[in-house]
């Protein structure tokens, strides 16, 4: 069919000329819709010659409805290349036909794969009997051939046969196999059984049975001459190594019980896993052998298990020692006999009684060394770091008594000159001090990490506006250092002294970091000595310092604001610390400070003073403290601690924190409140706040609280703490709603008079720093470990009694010159933890003593020349 005239279909008969109602449809061309061409083609499914898919068609019969696009009557067609021309009808691509297509007369089915079949084991190899009696074998084993290198017939009888294992020189037999009747096989190495050994030759022959033993390793045992006297030459079965005897050999060899003398192991040389645990206990056993021997015999070892030279070199050591307690002896005597001084039995006594029966580790320590100083030359006395650190305080205390007790013999006490050698090492000079840091880098090596946490103290002191020439450099002492301060500034005399503190969260760390002199310190000056306090803190002594604690000085507060991040927060209360970024270093202003700043405030509310406080339509007078006052003086039982001091303030009793805190005490505010009644009630109000803000900020002791029946002196422990809230609710939420009633308040009002109604700004924001400082710093030490923190240390008690303790050394001149602040200094380092029992001068009281500890670590001393 030639010219595609007719159907390419099998089977159809239609042809182009007759069927006028169909159409024919051309395969697509090659390379252009190969996939559809293809599969066309394999419907066809024709092999023969005159098939030719470029011009074969297949006409519209073949094809559904649904495979044609109809089309309109126009004559614009489709591109040839996509379907094929057609007058009515288009196919649509990838249209295969469906409708009258031959079928196959004979249908193949593809036969169902079989299954794979299960594994299964091998069929059992039946067995081969080779010898069926001992006969049988007897005929192999007479024949030389049977029996391999090196084994050799030994014996042949009725009941047994008897062969063996040469050694490589093949002289001794090595090893002997004994086959019994029924052809049970027992074996023994150099005449000594081996056990667990049963085999049967039945179904091998004689020659492969003796030829498998070249391939088995034979366990050497252990062959350590160390180890043999500890093994017991017995066997039993309760045992777990023996000691095995070769005959006709000097060896001994230790073997396990449970030993597998013939191994399929096959490196040379290798030893059972139960003769290598055997091994291991024997050499425990020698190691602690070993150790015992090399310990000197005590009391309580017998001597029969002790050996010779162990016996001999105790017995040499022992006459040594000795001969070396004989000499001690006799020296001792001599000099007892040469410097002893003779004591009446009285005194002899008395000593003896007071040395005895003290319970004062200090008292008892002094009358020992006492006694050492009169039994000895004056000079020749070496005397105890504690009894150096005492005589120093003494004489601080008093020259003059000091000198006397020394000079009428009634105590032995170093003198003036040696106590100088011992306070002038150091020279009297600005800037922090080495000695101080070498000595809390000492203390803090044996620190634990929540140890670690202390509290950088800061503030001037007044000091006497004086030059002194120092001899010992040639330089006048008194001015301020224009290197440490401002490089600009002329040199003026110092008026003041800056002094930084440190003081530990919960360790007795209480130690002057350095000093500086300064006239009217400035924000700029004072912030670069602080982070250098800091650094020393951090990097030289490892510790963590939390909080830093002030006065409210104008200073201070500006240094403060200098820290902040953020222009439009009011007030900077933590910063990031600069040698431990994951840290924060929280602002506080001294508690005690902001009760008198109040205490003050409420001191000048009245009519023709500077202030006149008013809160919710009251007035906070201090006529009310002043009428509670009188009140209570015409009462027989007084009801309050207010006398005429704490109501007629001078300049120096307002600095007194005592009278503060006692004027806003919970007994005036309960008494104001029940006695002037309304009246007084932003008064009272304000006294009872400041009263519990106080006590919060004051817990100076783990048992105070409980002692006092107030739960706000008990320390912090918990994150939940109630106190907490109290703090950033109440007290900050109660000046913040007093300073918006001010701007409510009806009527016109100045700027100027409104700041009169409202306590001082600094108070204000001295308060809000030290309420979220010491929030924050606690918060921060509780999670770190801090198992409890006493709200006290974040005070500057400790700071206040040092600067009482140099007024106290002055004398009646309370303010030192800036050279005796220096040396005063080194006194108070050296004499540290027997001063803490002193009562400071100053405007705060001591409440818990702080016990002496003997200090026994030597003292630095000047030397002569």
């Amino acid at each position: 069919m030639p010219g595609g005239s007719n159907c390419a279909i099998v089977g159809c008969h239609t042809l182009r000329a007759k069927c006028r109602g169909l159409s024919f449809h051309k395969l697509p061309k090659k390379g252009k819709n190969d996939v559809w061409r293809n599969d066309l083609i394999a419907l066809i499914d024709r092999v023969d010659s005159s098939f030719n898919p470029d011009t074969a068609t297949i006409c519209s019969r073949h094809f559904k409805e649904s495979c044609f696009v109809p089309t309109n009557n126009s004559h614009s067609t489709p591109d040839k290349d996509v379907y094929f021309k057609k007058k009515p009808h288009y196919l649509k691509p990838g249209s295969l036909p469906t409708e009258y297509m031959p079928q196959k007369s004979i249908v193949t089915h593809k036969p169902i794969p079989r299954k794979v079949p299960l594994p299964r084991d091998p069929p059992p190899l039946p067995s081969c009997v080779k010898y069926r009696n001992l006969s049988e074998l007897k005929k192999d084993v007479c024949n030389p051939q049977c029996l391999p290198s090196p084994w050799c017939l030994l014996e042949v009888s009725e009941n047994q046969i008897m062969v063996g294992m040469l050694n490589e020189k093949k002289t001794t037999v090595k090893l002997k196999l004994k086959i019994s009747e029924d052809l049970k096989v027992s074996a023994s190495m150099m005449e000594n059984p081996i056990p667990n050994f049963n085999e049967i030759m039945e179904n091998i022959s004689i020659f492969k049975y003796l030829k498998s033993f070249s391939e088995r390793t034979f366990c050497p045992g252990i062959l350590d001459n160390n180890l043999q006297m500890y093994a017991d030459s017995k066997y039993s079965d309760d045992q777990i190594y023996y000691k095995e005897f070769y005959i006709g050999s000097q060896e001994t060899v230790i073997r396990s019980t449970k030993c597998e003398v013939l191994t399929k192991q096959t490196s040379t040389g290798f030893i059972c896993k139960n003769c290598n645990y055997a091994k291991r206990l024997l050499n425990n056993k020698l190691l602690r052998a070993k150790s015992r021997d090399s310990k000197p015999l005590s009391k309580q070892d017998p001597l029969h298990k002790a050996t010779r030279e162990k016996i001999i070199s105790q017995l040499k050591n022992a006459r040594m020692e000795t001969n070396y307690c004989q000499q001690q002896l006799k020296q001792f005597q001599s000099t007892l006999m040469t410097d002893s001084v003779e004591l009446s039995y009285h005194l002899s006594q008395d000593l003896k009684n007071v040395i005895e029966h003290t319970d004062n580790e200090l008292a008892k320590l002094f009358w020992e060394e006492q006694m050492k100083a009169f039994s000895i030359k004056e000079k020749g006395m070496r005397w105890h770091p504690m009894l150096i650190r005492l005589a120093i305080l003494i004489r601080s205390r008093s020259p003059l008594a000091y000198d006397t007790l020394r000079k009428t013999g009634i105590l032995k006490l170093p003198g003036a000159s040696t106590l100088r050698d011992y306070t002038n090492v150091y020279e009297s000079k600005e800037g922090f001090n080495e000695s101080s840091i070498e000595e809390l880098k000492r203390i803090s090596q044996n620190f634990k990490s929540e140890e670690k946490f202390v509290i950088l103290l800061h503030d001037e002191m007044m000091i006497k506006y004086d030059l002194v020439f120092n001899k010992t450099n040639g330089e006048v002492v008194g001015f301020i250092n224009s290197h440490t301060w401002n490089e600009k500034l002329e040199k003026n005399i110092a008026s003041h002294v800056l002094v930084f503190f440190v003081v530990g969260i919960n360790t007795h760390i209480n130690i002057s970091l350095g000093f500086f002199g300064s006239i009217n310190i400035a924000s700029g000056d004072l912030f670069p000595l602080f982070w250098q306090a800091v650094g020393y803190l951090e990097t030289d002594c490892s510790l963590k310092v939390i909080a830093s604690t002030s006065d409210k000085a104008s200073s201070n507060q500006k240094m403060y604001q200098m820290h902040k991040i953020d222009d439009n927060d009011e007030i900077c209360f933590k910063c990031v610390n600069l040698f431990s970024p994951d840290r924060f270093i929280f602002f506080i202003s001294d508690p005690p400070h902001l009760i008198k700043t109040v205490r003050n405030n409420i001191l000048n509310s009245g009519y023709g003073q500077t202030h006149l406080l008013w809160n919710n339509g009251k007035e906070i007078l201090w006529k009310h403290i002043f009428d509670v006052y009188n009140i209570d003086c015409q009462t027989e039982t007084r009801q309050t601690k207010l006398t005429a001091e704490h109501v007629n303030l001078n300049n120096i009793s307002k600095m007194n924190v005592r009278l503060a805190a006692q004027v806003l005490s919970f007994s005036v505010g309960t008494m104001m409140g029940a006695r002037l009644g309304p009246e007084a009630e932003e008064t009272t109000k304000l006294i009872l706040l400041m009263n519990r803000f106080f006590d919060c900020l004051n817990v100076s002791s783990l048992l105070g609280g409980t002692y006092k029946c107030n739960s706000d002196l008990l320390p912090y422990t918990s994150l939940n703490d109630e106190r907490f809230s109290f703090l950033e609710n109440e007290v900050l939420g109660y000046f913040k709603e007093w300073k918006m009633n001010i701007e409510k308040r009806p009527g016109y009002f100045t700027n100027v008079q409104k700041s009169k109604m409202f306590i001082s700004h600094q108070t204000f924001k001295g308060l809000e720093m030290t309420v979220k400082g010491f929030c924050g710093a606690t918060r921060y030490l509780l999670s770190h470990g801090v198992p409890s923190v006493l709200s006290n240390n974040f005070c500057q008690d400790p700071l206040e009694e040092h600067f009482g303790r140099h007024r106290g050394l002055g004398q009646r001149s309370e303010n030192p010159t800036l050279y005796a602040f220096g040396y005063q200094e080194n006194k108070l380092r050296i004499q540290r933890s027997l001063a803490l029992q002193l009562h400071p001068k100053g405007n705060i009281r001591r409440q818990n003593e702080i016990p002496v500890s003997i200090n026994t670590s030597p003292l630095k001393k000047l030397k002569r020349v």
